[in-house]
């Protein structure tokens, strides 16, 4: 039930006027037309490589293994593949177009 009030009261936060707030909402619950650019984001999210992500985070998410156990046995080919990692999804961050915090608006 908390999940639901969360869900409905953010629009109204991030909403510039109440009739926005109003139209965002009845877009949600499918009482009007969702706006053209919708069709465009969904092509954007449903990506080859958006689901092969999903997958590979669902599986570590819901795997038996932990990130303890490996980083106790940590060598150096394993610290350069982290780093190595972590570098391509820093790349990968900064390459996306820019998105201002929420908070930032205010």
């Amino acid at each position: 039930m908390t999940f639901v009030l969360v869900l409905i009261s953010w629009v109204f936060f991030r909403s510039a006027t109440l009739g926005d707030a109003v139209d965002y909402l009845a877009a949600m619950f499918g009482a009007s037309p969702a706006s053209a650019g919708s069709d465009l984001l969904a092509a954007v999210i449903s990506t080859r490589g958006s689901w092969l992500i999903l997958g590979l985070c669902a599986l570590l998410a819901f795997s038996p293994w932990q990130a303890f156990d490996s980083v106790r046995r940590l060598t150096w080919p394993k610290a350069i593949l982290l780093a190595v990692l972590f570098l391509w999804s820093l790349a990968t961050m900064f390459a996306q177009a820019y998105s201002p915090f929420l908070y930032f608006q205010f």
